[in-house]
């Protein structure tokens, strides 16, 4: 960014040293030039496996690092709650399914259905 400004024959502004200094403390000086670029298009298969064009952009990086408990505890809660409570969901849904009527409309009978037994 200072560059741009040299460039341009203009002073750089009080906040692109202090930029630099961010990114030199946070690791991302061999990664800044991928940040806040587009990427090229790509095809992709989505949540509901359609095939779907897509363009990402990397906002920011985080250095990987193996999960231990005492720093990611949180984050581990989170996953295994997250899979307790759909766990418990899908399993209500289907005890639910086989005890309740629910009458369809004849249009919706042929639509398919994330958990069977709707129609009986």
């Amino acid at each position: 960014l200072s560059e741009k400004y040299k460039r341009a024959g203009k002073p750089a502004p009080w906040w692109v040293e202090e930029e630099r200094k961010m990114i030199d403390a946070k690791g991302m000086r061999e990664n800044y030039g991928k940040m806040f670029s587009a990427s090229k298009a790509f095809q992709m298969i989505n949540e509901k496996g359609k095939t779907v064009a897509a363009i990402v952009k990397l906002k920011s990086r985080t250095p990987a690092h193996r999960a231990t408990i005492t720093e990611d505890y949180q984050v581990m809660k989170n996953v295994v709650l997250q899979k307790q409570r759909a766990d418990f969901l899908h399993q209500w849904v289907v005890n639910k399914i086989k005890t309740t009527y629910v009458k369809m409309n004849d249009r919706c009978k042929k639509c398919k259905f994330e958990y069977e037994g709707w129609i009986k």
